[in-house]
């Protein structure tokens, strides 16, 4: 079964400074026309994955590989093209994936396929270090969706 964790859901949590959040009515439109965004720092900051991050956790219903994709809402401002996903699966932690939001508004972008065991023990994360020149850039956290491929992940 596929799951598909919106901004708006209990399985979405955001962490760092609330002021450097901007909330925004536009998003995964057939869900929740809703979602936040940060600019962006250019290196990780001491002990934390960044100044603000966010992290989406579904709950999978059976073990087995799930694509998982990222919903990147319409353009605001200026968008980064260097977004950092991590992939926490069963087999360990992927990432970070690159992911270029500013060219692929209002769209799903593929993160790749992962076995995710049952229950909540996955998850993904986006921060709001890009490498990009500090905050002159904004990243874009809406929904993220998982789709059920089989019991196993082709090559």
């Amino acid at each position: 079964e596929d799951v598909l964790v919106d901004d708006t859901d209990p399985g979405f949590v955001r962490e760092g400074p609330a002021a450097y959040w901007t909330s925004v009515s536009s998003g995964y439109p057939t869900y929740a026309p809703h979602s936040w965004w940060t600019r962006n720092l250019t290196t990780k900051p001491a002990g934390k994955p960044g100044d603000n991050w966010a992290t989406w956790t579904p709950w999978i219903q059976g073990e087995g590989c799930y694509q998982v994709e990222a919903y990147i809402p319409p353009h605001y401002y200026w968008g980064t093209s260097a977004a950092q996903y991590t992939i926490n699966h069963r087999d360990g932690q992927t990432g970070p994936i690159i992911v270029d939001q500013w060219n692929n508004p209002d769209s799903w972008v593929d993160l790749g396929a992962f076995i995710f065991a049952y229950g909540n023990g996955g998850s993904v994360q986006l921060t709001d270090v890009t490498g990009e020149a500090y905050i002159t850039r904004w990243i874009a956290f809406d929904a993220v969706r998982w789709t059920y491929q089989g019991a196993t992940c082709s090559p």
